[in-house]
């Protein structure tokens, strides 16, 4: 971390026991998610519903992929991104084999025909050639139309792009959590329970953080139930720094629409006393789990 930046900054570094241990655990319940994902694919032929389970599992893997990241203290981005390739890239894989098989079978393989054939692409006349004739003769049908040729092709590869971009989508949407390099381990996260009231011009705020951060959170007026302002404060006692954020909420209709939320000042760097000076003076709560 540069040591004059008003922000947090990751360091790009990793651990490389776990970050080995990632790939081997990310693989092994990838391959559990896409047996799932064949199950659910194979016995719900309806496509618009196909679709949403498609979504359902590149959401899953973005999940696994930053719960592997956090579980194994990966602060690089760089490497995030290539565990979210190469688990989305073989989730593909994984899934495939399932369809292969069952075609082959004439059934759903067991899990453990499933396992006994992930190596199917040492075969790779085998594999392809079932793909080759999947394709041709066609595995749905909607309304009397089959679903081959060019139209299934289509739509396979509109399944791959949604398998492999949700993960890396996720790394790249999801904000860093602050780590400290000393103690390795990662800052709780407590949110003050008051709803301070929307901060109109972001940089004009972090000047008056910088001058003294408590005073600048005094100085705001309540928040309106419908539009407000939210304060998260990384804190770790041991550290000598600490870090506040501020989200902005939005409640759509004056409170009766959907929520949006979003973060407006990105883990601002304070000193340590500061920061515990914050959490005397307001009540919070600690939260379980940050993604």
């Amino acid at each position: 971390m540069n040591p004059n930046t008003l922000f947090y900054e990751p360091s790009g570094r990793i651990n490389p026991v776990g970050l080995t241990a990632a790939y081997i655990s990310g693989l092994l319940v990838a391959s559990l998610l896409a047996y799932l994902y064949t199950l659910i694919v194979l016995f719900m032929p309806l496509i618009y519903v196909n679709f949403l389970v498609t979504v359902g599992f590149g959401i899953a893997l973005g999940i696994l992929v930053r719960l592997l990241t956090k579980l194994t203290q990966n602060r690089s981005l760089k490497h995030q991104l290539l565990l979210a390739i190469i688990l989305g890239l073989f989730a593909n894989y994984f899934q495939w084999v399932g369809f292969v098989v069952y075609a082959a079978m004439g059934a759903m393989p067991s899990i453990g025909d499933y396992y006994l054939n992930l190596g199917l692409i040492t075969d790779p006349s085998t594999f392809f050639g079932i793909i080759d004739e999947i394709n041709k003769v066609g595995m749905w049908e909607v309304f009397g139309m089959t679903f081959n040729g060019v139209t299934l092709a289509i739509i396979w590869l509109i399944e791959f792009g949604i398998i492999v971009a949700f993960p890396v989508i996720g790394v790249y949407s999801s904000k860093p959590i602050p780590y400290s390099e000393d103690l390795q381990t990662w800052y709780p996260k407590y949110e003050l329970d008051t709803d301070f009231e929307a901060i109109i011009s972001p940089d004009r705020f972090v000047d008056r953080l910088r001058e003294n951060a408590l005073t600048a959170l005094q100085e705001l007026e309540p928040g309106k139930a419908w539009k407000y302002s939210k304060v998260h404060v990384h804190y770790l006692p041991e550290a000598t720094h600490q870090y506040l954020s501020v989200e902005k909420v939005y409640i759509e209709e004056r409170g009766k629409g959907s929520k949006e939320v979003g973060v407006i000042i990105d883990n601002f760097r304070l000193d340590r006393q500061m920061a515990k000076a914050i959490l005397d003076a307001y009540p919070h709560s600690k939260e379980r789990w940050e993604w």
